[in-house]
């Protein structure tokens, strides 16, 4: 269960290596029936919603959990979809978590304090 996307299965995870050592950099692919709700004229965040189901068979959302601990509520979200806004396939969400685990060699992950 996660805090802000509530109900999760995470499909895949990984922890990248540098010489045959973890880094603890860490990267999870998870989907649910959550959405981010961006307002009434998607120009904010207001958290997330529950998927409404109009036709046909309702599609999962997939999202990135990143950063450097095992704890996926302190992790950053980072939500997959097409460059339209649509939901994307397990398929296209892979590919995503794939290039996201190519680039962890260049990221750095730093918490935020308020």
């Amino acid at each position: 269960m996660h805090d802000a996307l509530g109900q999760v299965k995470v499909l895949l995870e990984i922890e990248r290596a540098e010489d045959y050592k973890g880094t603890g950099k860490r990267v999870a692919l998870v989907k649910c029936f959550m959405k981010p709700d961006e307002g009434k004229w998607g120009d904010r965040f207001e958290g997330y919603v529950h998927k409404t189901w109009r036709a046909g068979t309702l599609k999962p959302e997939y999202y990135l959990l990143w950063g450097n601990t095992d704890d996926l509520n302190q992790r950053g979200i980072t939500h997959i979809k097409t460059p339209s806004g649509k939901a994307v396939s397990e398929r296209s969400a892979l590919k995503r978590l794939y290039e996201a685990h190519k680039a962890m060699e260049f990221v750095t992950f730093k918490t935020i304090h308020d």
